[in-house]
């Protein structure tokens, strides 16, 4: 749907489904360096099998001022259990970064270890990739709602509460 929003869009994913314009692994961009204005994803960093190769290769394809935004799960205390125990995608918070270890390759955590507790680690290593800000949401409504591939957990009508009470907490 973000071609939608941004018809000036090109629109990539591993596999040529649906409107898909072009076939790509984001950890070997096949753009040439600085002509990206931003790259958007959609779920798709915790997918990565080297998501530190992707920032690299976002670095060097980014224009000046060029953008990395991203929505990703949030892993929280609260979500943790969920997400490792009746999710399922795997999640794990600890280890390293890429293959042979945890944090790559489908794991839900990446996203929420690399700008959480090793944030420090991250903008040290990637000075051209300011990180402006980390919002949070969907703290446990994604997980009831049934993701992206399931039915509901909770009937629609409790949505307006339930979303209520993401906020506050």
């Amino acid at each position: 749907f973000f071609k939608e929003v941004r018809p000036e869009a090109l629109t990539s994913d591993v596999l040529k489904v649906g409107q898909v314009e072009l076939v790509l692994d984001a950890e070997r961009l096949p753009f040439p360096d600085g002509s990206l204005a931003n790259i958007v994803f959609m779920s798709v960093l915790h997918h990565l099998r080297e998501p530190f190769r992707f920032f690299e290769e976002a670095e060097r394809a980014l224009a000046p001022g060029g953008r990395v935004v991203f929505t990703e799960p949030y892993v929280s205390r609260l979500s943790y259990f969920v997400y490792k125990y009746l999710h399922h995608e795997p999640c794990e918070i600890s280890g390293g970064v890429g293959p042979g270890g945890p944090l790559g390759c489908g794991n839900l955590a990446v996203p929420s270890v690399l700008f959480g507790r090793r944030r420090a680690e991250f903008e040290r290593r990637f000075p051209g990739l300011r990180l402006l800000g980390v919002t949070y949401h969907d703290v446990f409504l994604y997980i009831l709602s049934g993701g992206c591939n399931y039915r509901s957990f909770a009937p629609g009508i409790l949505f307006p509460l339930l979303r209520l009470v993401e906020r506050v907490l």
